[in-house]
């Protein structure tokens, strides 16, 4: 399960947007 790779990859990816 890719799970926990999947919400790592959107937090940063939303991080990175913002900042």
């Amino acid at each position: 399960m890719k799970n926990h790779f999947l919400v790592i990859h959107a937090v940063r990816s939303f991080l990175i947007k913002v900042i």
